[in-house]
């Protein structure tokens, strides 16, 4: 989805933007992905944020959440297994009481989100499961549409998946058009970078490392 972020509320304040900057000191190699995150979920918007892994997408999500002055809601796919436990655990790590605790309708889901009176950030991890048998075909437009279903700007939505959206929207044409931002691999001199950072100085702890990540992203990338 190309157009105009027009930004607004507490996540595009003075402090917020400091706050972005500081994690863009932590992570220099995604500060393009930073941005852009910064401005879609500033704005209220939903976002699909792609790529393969160990890219930095989760970490990246995370931060700018805080930048934002929201609270992370973070499930998975593959733990929850089921619309209906994904919009469960997502329900009760908010606080908020439901009829069923821990399976829930999106028409529940819907209500009890109605309900929120903090800003939050649905992180919903692994979203290409979104697309099998084990969910309902309505899950994914539900999440891409919450604002417009809850009727405020205090719930949104991030997305985070290996798989390229272009495959999503191929199989279903008719999902409604969302922000993507992606992420690439990184190259070896960055991976350098990051793990003298976050890791002890030796050399070959530092090359071992990055082979193993290479081959992960390697695998990853035969599989999509």
């Amino acid at each position: 989805m190309d157009s105009k972020i027009h930004t607004r509320g507490r996540g595009t304040s003075v402090g917020g933007y400091r706050k972005l900057e500081e994690v863009i000191g932590d992570y220099p190699e995604r500060e393009k992905e930073a941005r852009a995150l910064w401005r879609v979920l500033g704005s209220g918007h939903a976002v699909v944020v792609t790529g393969p892994p160990a890219s930095g997408k989760s970490a990246i999500v995370s931060a700018v959440v805080g930048c934002i002055g929201s609270r992370e809601v973070l499930c998975d796919c593959v733990s929850a297994g089921s619309d209906g436990v994904l919009f469960g655990s997502l329900i009760r790590q908010l606080g908020l009481r439901t009829a069923h605790s821990t399976n829930l309708s999106a028409t529940e889901f819907v209500e009890a989100l109605s309900r929120v009176k903090e800003n939050v950030v649905l992180v919903i991890d692994r979203a290409e499961r979104l697309k099998t048998d084990r969910f309902s075909p309505q899950t994914l437009p539900v999440l891409l549409k919450i604002n417009e279903f809850v009727g405020t700007d205090r719930v949104r939505i991030a997305l985070i998946t290996d798989v390229r959206w272009s495959r999503f929207v191929e199989e279903d044409p008719a999902l409604p058009a969302v922000f993507s931002v992606p992420f690439r691999s990184y190259n070896r001199d960055e991976m350098h970078k990051i793990l003298c950072r976050i890791g002890p100085s030796d050399e070959e702890w530092v090359h071992q490392s990055i082979q193993r990540a290479l081959s992960s992203v390697e695998r990853a990338m035969l599989s999509t």
